[in-house]
């Protein structure tokens, strides 16, 4: 399976996922990974999540995303 790079930014309390004074990082995922995937890789608990975007879109969960993306977690 081919691998992927996505940019993720984190808001509010989500930064706690972080290096400290980070807001985003680059991600490498495999081709055909969604949003949860970037939740569970993270170790971001479902009763955290409150709403993700990619691209300035709202997304859910089941998203795919492909090279490139911008991801941003709230």
């Amino acid at each position: 399976m081919s691998a992927m790079r996505v940019t993720v930014e984190l808001f509010g309390e989500l930064r706690r996922f972080l290096d400290k004074g980070k807001e985003r990082l680059e991600l490498e995922l495999d081709e055909g990974d969604a949003v949860a995937d970037v939740y569970r890789r993270l170790g971001i608990p479902w009763g955290d999540i409150h709403g993700a975007s990619v691209n300035g879109e709202w997304a859910d969960t089941q998203r795919r995303l492909a090279e490139g993306d911008r991801v941003f977690l709230f």
